[in-house]
Parts: structure tokens; C-alpha cells; sequence
């Protein structure tokens, strides 16, 4: 990534694809400096798919790991949004869930609720595509709620 990002050749479609790369891993190790620079790097680009993943929900993940919850929610709802309008339902079901994560984290009043209805849906989706590890995580998410 590194090597793309400092080349002076490097065409945009692979600076996108290293960020993206960069940006998966600053989530993944809850990396939040890490995760500003990938977020000011990706904003941009918002409202399109890259290597499979939508900007808008990778940006919420960035703004999740930041701990701006209302900028990661309006990420997610662009995300959810997009995918349905497409019909992107693998990447929706991914897109609702961690919407879903970032409401339990959020922790407002109607959070919960919210989020055991993103839940659903995910689950409802994954399950009819055959999408195991979502669905895994899902229900190991959906066993810790309270009642």
C-alpha cells in the first residue's frame, strides 16, 4: 500500500484499493489514528462499491472506530441505502450489521430496539444466501443483547 500510495504513477483506482486495504486494517486493529487518515483519505470517494466493499460502509466503520457514532450512522444509513437501491443484498446484510454493532456501542435510548431490527433483516438475508460467517456472527451477536 504503501508503495502505491507514494508513487507518482499510481492511477486512482489503485490508490482507492490500498486505502480501502489500509482502512480494513485500521478498523480490524482499532487503530483510530489510523483510521482518521483513511477516513480523510476515502471520503471522497463516498456512493460507490470498491474491491466489494461499499465506501459509505467503510466509512462508517472508519467513524465507528473514531467513536463519532453520528457521522458512522449517516455512513451506514448511505450504505444500507445504496445496496437496497442497487440490490446489493450481500453487501446489505454486511452494512446492517455493523450498522447494527455501531447502535449497540452508540448505546442511545432506541438503539437497542434499532439495532435488534437491523439484526433481523441481516440475519433474514444472510441466511437465505447461505452467508455462514455473517450469519455466525450475527447470532453470536444477537445471544449477548439483553432481553
Amino acid at each position: 500500500a504503501a508503495s502505491v500510495l507514494g508513487s507518482p504513477l499510481a492511477v486512482p483506482y489503485f490508490t482507492v484499493s490500498a486505502n480501502v486495504g489500509l482502512s480494513i486494517m485500521a478498523v480490524l486493529q482499532d487503530d483510530v489514528s489510523a483510521a482518521r487518515v483513511q477516513y480523510d483519505a476515502l471520503k471522497s470517494v463516498s456512493g460507490v462499491m470498491a474491491l466489494y466493499i461499499s465506501t459509505d460502509r467503510l466509512l462508517g466503520l472508519l467513524a465507528h472506530t473514531m467513536g463519532e457514532f453520528d457521522t458512522a450512522q449517516s455512513h451506514f444509513e448511505d450504505a444500507v441505502n445504496f445496496s437496497r437501491t442497487a440490490g446489493y443484498r450481500p453487501e446489505m446484510a454486511w452494512a446492517l450489521c455493523d450498522y447494527a454493532d455501531m447502535l449497540v456501542d452508540r448505546n442511545r435510548d432506541a438503539d437497542l430496539r434499532e439495532a435488534k431490527s437491523m439484526f433481523e433483516e441481516s440475519l433474514s438475508i444472510s441466511t437465505e444466501l447461505d452467508m455462514g460467517p455473517l450469519k455466525e456472527r450475527i447470532e453470536s451477536r444477537q445471544a449477548a443483547l439483553p432481553a
